[in-house]
């Protein structure tokens, strides 16, 4: 009979113990800390869809409405938040089809106006699916997900490329500057940058990033990227991808660390 009892007693102590370990598993474990953000390719345009902990928010739309269908790819059923950068045609042409596709949250961008016919478009597409609208000012900031997004700058400059929205995305230890097309960011520093302008020769470079993100489209007419751009990135030592060679673009960080996958 004792060691029956002593039996019984142990089994209760491991009970308890693994009951202790299975409750708090599930109050501490959550099912996703990363944070994903690809660098569409859209041709020589601009798109980046970022995703955390199932929220959504794409920045920029690139020139055509290839977006929708590359948004299905990554199973995009709704968009948090959608942001243009500015309403040059190869941010914004495939804005007024992704409006129409997807349920949005809310959309922004910096306030500044155009009279190109694509731009009415979006700003019809905008009204008639009665989305919610933000104008976004330096200092903004709101979360998605385990990430936190900061506009640096929004309609401070002279010229449509230095009004665009800068965001700074801020995933624990890592960061992610997106700055349209924005070539003079000398003032801020980051992990991994999104390199403005589609690699033009303007870049004003401050701070060097870990690596250097490239949105350009294969031969295009412009030289994008500039071999002065492509130089002074390598001067930084930092690692360098690019959408006309390498496809879309993938990073994954959890926070600490970061992992990079090329469509190519």
């Amino acid at each position: 009979m004792n060691d029956e009892k002593i039996d019984l007693k142990y089994l209760l102590r491991v009970g308890i113990i693994l009951l202790a370990i299975i409750v708090g598993g599930f109050l501490f474990w959550n099912p996703s800390t990363e944070m994903t953000l690809h660098v569409l390719d859209v041709g020589q345009g601009d798109a980046i869809l970022i995703e955390s902990e199932g929220k959504w928010m794409l920045f920029d739309a690139g020139p055509r409405n290839r977006i929708v269908d590359l948004l299905y790819q990554y199973e995009v059923t709704h968009l948090d938040y959608f942001v243009t950068s500015h309403p040059d045609a190869d941010h914004i042409g495939g804005a007024a089809a992704v409006i129409r596709e997807f349920p949005i949250g809310t959309y922004a961008d910096s306030g500044a106006k155009h009279t190109t016919k694509i731009y009415e478009n979006m700003i019809t597409a905008l009204v008639e699916e009665d989305i919610a609208y933000s104008e976004l000012t330096s200092g903004n900031r709101w979360t998605l997900g385990g990430a936190t997004v900061e506009v640096l700058s929004s309609g401070e400059g002279s010229n449509n490329n230095d009004e665009s929205v800068v965001l700074r995305i801020t995933h624990d230890d890592i960061t992610f500057l997106l700055p349209g097309d924005r070539e003079k960011i000398r003032d801020w520093e980051t992990t991994i940058l999104v390199v403005p302008h589609h690699g033009s020769a303007g870049l004003r470079l401050g701070k060097p990033p870990e690596v250097a993100l490239i949105s350009a489209g294969l031969n295009n007419r412009y030289g994008h990227p500039a071999q002065a751009t492509l130089d002074l990135l390598e001067s930084f030592g930092a690692e360098i991808y690019r959408t006309d060679l390498n496809g879309t673009i993938t990073v994954v960080s959890d926070g600490k660390k970061y992992e990079i996958f090329t469509e190519k």
